[in-house]
């Protein structure tokens, strides 16, 4: 179902999915389709790289609808124990990206909406003692100053398009965590060590041609 390669460079390890077997049109082949209900992709811990001090995940997202509780695009997370990370839809289209490590969360959050029924590309940063820096487009949006100096998250799973832990809806039942799961598509997501700043690492390219599809 899903073309996964590790690719080595000098210094670390780069992580991607291409879905190139995947059930509708992406930015680039074939996405994954995530049904809004059980739909999920999990990679086990032991099969992805060991986690870079600094990473960025980045990945294109094309939401149906938005969910009902906070529902993550991807997320390395853990019912037993705290810390990981979480790159999130919230219920009005929002993307938020949380990082923790010893039970202490840290959160940004693009302050627009992304579309529903297009492509738009999400690239979340994490730099050790520096912060975290998220990006739509290829435009920096968001930017929190932290003296964190690493996410916990070598024992944890990859999520794509779904929780592993549930979480309290937004709406109704809001005592009642339950899990999310992601209604839409998701294509070339990517999870590489990095040492640059967000703004300069990423050029403001028109996307325009893929939204058009």
């Amino acid at each position: 179902m899903i073309l996964s390669v590790i690719l080595q460079t000098a210094v670390a390890a780069i992580f991607s999915m291409s879905f190139d077997n995947g059930k509708v049109p992406g930015v680039s082949g074939q996405a994954e389709f995530f049904d809004g209900f059980d739909s999920r992709v999990v990679v086990k811990a032991e099969e992805l790289p060991v986690p870079a001090t600094h990473f960025t995940v980045d990945m294109w997202a094309c939401p149906i609808a938005f969910p009902k509780s906070p529902c993550p695009l991807a997320c390395r997370l853990r019912n037993d124990v705290p810390g990981g990370w979480t790159l999130w839809l919230d219920a009005w289209g929002k993307v938020h990206f949380q990082v923790a490590n010893g039970g202490e969360w840290i959160e940004i959050v693009a302050p627009e909406s992304i579309p529903l029924r297009q492509w738009s590309r999400v690239t979340a940063m994490f730099r050790g003692s520096n912060g975290l820096y998220l990006a739509i487009d290829g435009k920096q949006v968001a930017k929190l100053d932290s003296d964190l100096p690493a996410v916990n998250q070598k024992e944890y799973d990859l999520w794509v398009g779904r929780t592993p832990v549930r979480v309290p809806s937004f709406m109704e039942n809001k005592g009642v965590p339950i899990y999310s799961s992601f209604d839409g598509a998701i294509d070339e997501l990517k999870i590489y060590p990095t040492n640059s700043d967000l703004s300069s690492g990423l050029s403001a390219i028109s996307y325009k041609a893929f939204n058009s599809k």
